[in-house]
């Protein structure tokens, strides 16, 4: 929950860090912790590097969905601009000179971040698995399982000791067939992705959760690539995918000792 206990004071929240060259805009999203328009969105320079900051009353936020919209819009305008490096939700400053040290003291690193993420994009990509091909799949490839499946179902030691043996084989030849359907959807797409990164599972069906960071050149051969492969899994493999992103999964910056 949000605390109000320092309401009456003022900090800085930070949304991403941009290039230095980075221009003044308007911003349609309203920041974090705005009631109207009063608190608007403005950029703290410091020579060839600018944060994208609010003014907020001094507090922890929740990643509520208004919080997050707030946080998620505002970066993705910036995004639509040009290069950002995103910082994590819910960073506070305790006031403008806090964001201007924390570019100072981490030029170098912040320099090699834009280096990486010039004129590139993050794209994510879900794919989960339709259970019933999925069995049917695998009772196909593994003639074991199909076998103790026809003996665990007597009323016997014997047959109990074929359900043990049924759950352990038929966990392991999903994981398998998991390991193998995510590298093969990666090995049709990492070739067009300066950097791959493998994110966790969300489900007990999805088998791959990933983002592509990708030159903003690149990205309709990328979304033609995943509609290539829409089509041809449709009647095995759902697949979700958007973008283009803020590079969140390639950027992960906060500023230390923030004020609790």
């Amino acid at each position: 929950m949000e605390t109000q206990s320092a309401a009456t004071k003022t900090g800085t929240y930070v949304y991403c860090v941009l290039p230095g060259s980075a221009k003044k805009a308007s911003f349609h999203t309203l920041p974090i912790g705005a009631n109207g328009a009063k608190r608007k969105p403005r950029l703290v320079r410091d020579g060839d590097l600018a944060a994208l900051v609010s003014d907020v009353p001094l507090t922890q936020y929740d990643p509520s969905r208004a919080n997050l919209a707030a946080h998620e819009g505002l970066v993705d305008e910036a995004l639509e601009r040009g290069d950002v490096l995103p910082m994590r939700f819910g960073t506070v400053a305790g006031n403008d000179g806090e964001v201007i040290r924390f570019l100072r003291d981490n030029h170098g690193a912040l320099m090699r971040f834009f280096d990486t993420v010039k004129g590139k994009a993050e794209l994510n990509l879900k794919v989960l698995w339709d259970r019933n091909r999925l069995f049917s799949e695998i009772l196909a490839e593994e003639p074991n399982i199909k076998g103790l499946l026809g003996t665990a179902g007597a009323a016997s030691k014997e047959a109990n000791d074929d359900k043990i043996e049924l759950g352990r084989a038929a966990f392991e030849a999903m994981e398998r067939k998991r390991g193998a359907e995510a590298e093969r959807i990666l090995d049709q797409l990492r070739a067009l992705a300066a950097n791959v990164a493998t994110n966790r599972l969300l489900a007990d069906d999805m088998i791959l959760n990933a983002s592509f960071l990708v030159d903003r050149s690149k990205i309709p051969t990328f979304d033609e690539k995943v509609k290539a492969l829409s089509e041809a899994e449709k009647d095995r493999l759902i697949i979700k995918y958007v973008g283009p992103l803020p590079p969140y999964s390639f950027v992960n910056l906060v500023i230390p000792d923030q004020p609790q």
